[in-house]
């Protein structure tokens, strides 16, 4: 089921469009209609559909025009649509049947993306609801009431237009507009939040001189038709282009280079320990380490992860602990030789024939023998060998 007020009224069902009987029985439906969830008094519904002149017999009409729309949605295989009570009549339908109501849901969460910066979904909602519309709000219905209803319908769909464009601008396009836009302006001339998105369009395409024009086209049909001269929102755009000010332009987008080299050709097995590594992975095993950092195993299983941020380079540490500190490496042993040349600086040598000691002592060269043929790893106990020693050697 479903109806459609967004241009000439249609009533859907089941098996396809619904054919209404009459305009009267159509103009108070579509007044049941845009009173959604609302019971309409009979009064209201007979000054909608006969204006201030009404007949005598008015309530009695109201009521046959209400059973016939009933027999018609019997017929239909419809549920019960048009319910009464002793105020008056309402329609009970679904929210998602009646296109105003789908429509205005979907500007309201296109205004709500706009200001939180969401320029793409407001542009996508902004879209779809406009892709409702079929021509003219309810097409082929002249009431006075329902006119005005109309024509705040229509209103409602040239300001989302031009919502609709801004955030399209904000995303950075231009060129693509100025079909559009140029149409929408030679429609509206006075409008000037559309002749403000054509001048920028026109920037954006590299023709800052037309840009100009429009702007003096504007003001011109502002003052002749209005006497008025163009608000300062588009002064402000008119200023901007005559210096050129690159907040016009679109930012450009900068891309973080992935940091990650080729998996290697040569990589095989593993399969286990990779598939634990994709499931295991979380955005706090990623570091900003350089290529040559990373692991075969870890390079080979980022390809299957996802990058918690465009802006992290996408290196996966190959320890289980991020945190982990590696083992610093042990510096190389010395050879006897070396640390026999570079031990504590050279003592004394002692004068053994004034104390009567044996010659054999730590300086002897049976000692230096015991001390300097040590192997590598052994260090010696003594320090800098003395010239006895080196001699024995």
């Amino acid at each position: 089921m479903r109806f459609s007020l967004l241009g000439p009224m249609e009533v859907a069902g089941p098996s396809g469009p619904i054919a209404l009987p009459g305009m009267k029985p159509r103009t108070l439906l579509a007044a049941l209609l845009l009173g959604y969830g609302r019971t309409v008094p009979a009064e209201r519904l007979i000054g909608v559909v006969w204006g201030e002149e009404p007949p005598a017999t008015a309530r009695a009409v109201v009521q046959t025009y209400v059973a016939t729309l009933r027999r018609a949605f019997d017929a239909a295989g419809l549920p019960p649509v048009i319910v009464s009570d002793r105020n008056g009549y309402r329609a009970e339908i679904a929210e998602d049947a009646l296109d105003v109501r789908v429509f205005e849901h979907l500007v309201e969460r296109g205004r709500r993306a706009a200001q939180s910066g969401d320029h793409t979904e407001a542009a996508d909602l902004f879209r779809t609801g406009l892709a409702l519309w079929r021509g003219a709000a309810l097409g082929g219905i002249g009431e006075a009431f329902l006119r005005a209803e109309a024509d705040r319908l229509d209103e409602l769909r040239l300001t989302v237009t031009e919502e609709r464009i801004d955030a399209d601008l904000a995303m950075g396009q231009g060129p693509r507009l100025l079909a559009e836009l140029t149409e929408l302006v030679a429609s509206h001339p006075t409008r000037e939040r559309l002749r403000g998105g054509l001048m920028v369009a026109l920037y954006r395409s590299g023709r800052q001189a037309d840009a100009l024009e429009v702007y003096e086209r504007g003001r011109k049909a502002l003052i002749d038709e209005l006497g008025i001269d163009p608000g300062p929102e588009l002064r402000q755009v008119h200023e901007a282009i005559l210096r050129c000010d690159p907040a016009l332009l679109p930012a450009v987008a900068s891309r973080t280079p992935r940091q990650l080299p080729s998996p290697p050709p040569d990589f095989t097995g593993r399969a286990a320990e990779l598939a634990e590594l994709r499931t295991t992975v979380t955005p706090t095993a990623v570091s900003r380490s350089t290529p040559r950092a990373s692991s075969s195993t870890a390079t080979r299983s980022w390809p299957s992860s996802r990058s918690p941020s465009p802006s992290i380079s996408p290196m996966v540490r190959s320890t289980s602990n991020c945190t982990a500190r590696r083992t610093p490496r042990r510096p190389p042993r010395r050879s006897s030789v070396a640390s026999c040349a570079t031990s504590t600086p050279r003592r004394r040598r002692p004068d053994h024939s004034k104390s009567g000691s044996p010659a054999i002592g730590p300086c002897s060269p049976a000692a230096a023998r015991s001390s300097c043929s040590t192997t590598p790893r052994t260090r010696p106990r003594s320090g800098r060998c003395c010239p006895a020693a080196r001699g024995a050697r």
